[in-house]
């Protein structure tokens, strides 16, 4: 019985067991089942996850194929036409392929290059090119109009600084090309401005025979050029400028009569045009390469070297650059005659020195035969002043004496005869009057008295003789350096102003002294007459007294001629001065 209920009890022991076991087997199994399931999930998120970020990257990489292709067509575009620029020769032999090459680019038949005239406020067509046939009647009128701001495709774009797209000519109301432009069958037109920073310098204009409706995509990487081709345009611009100024100052330089020499800062000879041989004898062969100083007298050749040194070292000038003379040396050895002119400029950083050279042998000889053909007129003329004074002097002059000194015995002989008296008076008055005079003019016109030490003399001796005949105290004070040269004229007007003034002081002043002051001051021939007599009140113009007859504006005028200034000072009581002031320059030859 007992071992019945042990067996039983380990019956049930075992099986209790294997049912826990198989439990926990269950359990764990499920576990598994769960854990594999929530890393399956995971994994199904990650790979969900990695899936959608490999497609991003997908559309990224899609994106930027995309605009790599953009840049690409954009660079392959702006490299044909740096290309373009660069084998043509000119804008007018470039344009046509500049405007092929962006009617392939972008499947456009007609194109239109437009340059803005900003002197004129027009901008005009340069030229026309197409693909196939293209539209000939239209690219002639093109080529033929021109277009102020705002007016037609060109003008629109110039005006706005932005590009312009029309999809259908038939219905633009600004467009004076349309009846051309529907008679060759054009219908959508695209336009875009060449820049230049924020400058419009020209602009392109491109047509289709199809309707084209705006493509945004196109118009971002062609508009994208226009500053490309503005700058590029504008380069070519620049160098057929530059060449154009070279070619016209080599035509210049090959037929100037001057020579015109290029030197380094190490004076060596650069170039040359062919008047440099003409003038030095020297090859342009031998001159290239040479040193300027071999066209130079030896005994220059250091102060050239020295002031070009000094030059170089300090950027200061230290003699004119223009016009200046200097002699130059010829091959053979004999020196010539030049007026150079130079200038200044840097290439590179490095210093070049351009010299305008002329030859002035002929002038030289030209001034030397005009200086000997006036000293010559002037010996002649000399020599006429010398043989009429002297005929003056010696027959005039005798006569006049001759009839002073008869009438005098005349009128010694007829004291009795009143009438006849006052008549032989009068003509001895009148011939000393012209004995006077004459005397004066053989004085003027006598080459032998051009100095002015004869112009005082002659004013102290006439001064002291009226004075002295009329008891008035005289003082002549003359102060001169230097014994100047005085023409005739100058002598004569300041010796007449000076006459006039004594014979004013003698007639009109009742003074019992006078002094005449006759000097050089700060470069000019000055003359004071004055005396204590009774004076007057200038109240007339020029300072003459009220009633003056023609002596005070005579001299007013005598002094005007000479360039000078005359001043009369006078006050009632208080005695006048006569004040002259003539400057010296000019005076030898007045």
């Amino acid at each position: 019985m007992s071992t019945i209920t042990t067996s039983n009890i380990v019956f049930a022991f075992s099986s209790q067991l294997v049912a826990l076991t198989a439990l926990i087997a269950a359990v764990v199994i499920l576990s598994v089942v769960v854990v594999f399931q929530l890393y399956r999930n995971a994994r199904l998120k990650e790979l969900s996850g990695a899936l959608q970020q490999g497609q991003q990257v997908k559309e990224d990489l899609r994106q930027r194929v995309i605009e790599l292709g953009k840049v690409n067509r954009t660079l392959s575009l702006e490299y044909h036409l740096t290309r373009v620029l660069a084998e043509s020769a000119t804008l007018s032999e470039a344009a046509p392929p500049i405007l092929r090459t962006i009617c392939e680019s972008a499947e456009w038949e007609v194109g239109a290059l437009w340059e803005v005239d900003e002197d004129a406020q027009v901008i005009r067509c340069v030229t026309t090119a197409h693909l196939s046939g293209g539209a000939p009647e239209f690219e002639r009128l093109t080529r033929e109009s021109v277009f102020e701001p705002g007016i037609g495709l060109p003008g629109r774009v110039w005006q706005s600084a932005k590009p312009h797209w029309v999809t259908d000519l038939a219905n633009d109301q600004n467009f004076p090309r349309i009846a051309s432009a529907i008679q060759e069958g054009l219908h959508s037109a695209y336009a875009f401005p060449s820049m230049l920073g924020d400058r419009v310098t020209g602009v392109l204009e491109f047509f289709s025979h199809a309707l084209r409706e705006p493509d945004d995509e196109m118009i971002k990487w062609i508009s994208a050029v226009g500053n490309h081709i503005g700058q590029l345009i504008e380069r070519k611009r620049a160098e057929e400028a530059l060449r154009d100024s070279e070619a016209h100052f080599r035509l210049v330089s090959e037929s100037a009569s001057d020579a015109i020499i290029t030197v380094d800062e190490k004076s060596s000879i650069i170039s040359v045009n062919p008047a440099a041989q003409k003038i030095f004898g020297y090859s342009t062969a031998e001159l290239n390469g040479a040193c300027l100083t071999t066209l130079m007298p030896e005994y220059i050749r250091h102060l050239h070297r020295a002031g070009l040194h000094r030059y170089i070292s300090t950027n200061k000038k230290h003699i004119s650059w223009q016009a200046v003379e200097l002699p130059g040396l010829h091959k053979n050895g004999h020196e010539i005659p030049l007026e150079i002119s130079f200038c200044e400029w840097t290439r590179k950083g490095t210093r070049y020195f351009t010299g305008i050279v002329r030859d002035v042998t002929e002038r030289k000889q030209a001034q030397e035969a005009l200086r000997r053909t006036r000293e010559e007129r002037l010996r002649e003329l000399e020599r006429v002043r010398t043989r009429i004074a002297a005929d003056l002097h010696d027959d005039i002059g005798s006569s006049l004496t001759k009839i002073v000194i008869l009438s005098d015995v005349a009128q010694q002989s007829s004291s009795e005869n009143g009438v006849q008296k006052e008549s032989l008076d009068a003509i001895s008055e009148i011939s000393n009057e012209l004995v006077e005079a004459m005397s004066d003019i053989v004085w003027a016109i006598n080459p032998r008295k051009d100095q002015l030490s004869e112009l005082s003399h002659r004013m102290r001796r006439f001064a002291s003789d009226i004075f002295t005949a009329r008891n008035i105290k005289f003082q002549f004070r003359s102060q001169f350096e230097d014994d100047l040269q005085l023409g005739a004229n100058v002598r004569r007007e300041v010796f007449l102003i000076f006459k006039e003034s004594v014979n004013n002081v003698v007639k009109h002043s009742h003074c019992t002294e006078a002094t005449a002051h006759f000097e050089i001051k700060d470069g000019r021939l000055v003359l004071q007459v004055h005396d204590n007599g009774q004076g007057f009140e200038p109240t007339a113009a020029g300072g003459a007294p009220v009633g003056a007859g023609n002596g005070l504006p005579s001299m007013h005028q005598r002094a005007t001629d000479l360039g000078g200034e005359f001043k009369i000072m006078a006050a009632q009581g208080q005695g006048t001065t006569v004040w002259l002031s003539v400057p010296l320059a000019g005076l030898s030859e007045n």
